[in-house]
């Protein structure tokens, strides 16, 4: 299972058909407390940078840090100009630039699972 946490509806309907299209079980939830409360850890977390109740890149960083969590992969998307550097320094394991290309959403998602 992946799990996608955003603040945009609109973009993680666009998240979940794509990924589901390409046969991949998708949980969309919009904060971090969801994600603690989930009985199963996912195969890949897709992490907005800017959520409801976090910011994902400080998420990203207590995730790595955490020994039952730190092997999930994270994908940190965000529009921000320095996602890159972000996405470093918080120990993502990839990015993805908003707006994306729907073929470089899959294939990165693809590359970790």
């Amino acid at each position: 299972m992946i799990v996608h946490i955003g603040n945009d509806p609109s973009v993680s309907d666009v998240v979940q058909l794509v990924l589901k299209d390409a046969g991949l079980q998708v949980l969309c939830i919009q904060t971090t407390q969801e994600f603690r409360e989930l009985l199963e850890k996912p195969e890949l977390l897709l992490l907005n940078n800017h959520m409801k109740d976090a910011f994902g890149h400080e998420f990203c960083k207590e995730l790595k840090q955490d020994p039952t969590t730190g092997n999930i992969p994270v994908i940190l998307m965000s529009s921000n100009d320095f996602l890159e550097e972000i996405a470093k320094n918080c120990g993502a394991d990839a990015f993805i630039k908003k707006p994306f290309d729907i073929d470089e959403l899959t294939g990165i998602v693809k590359k970790f699972i």
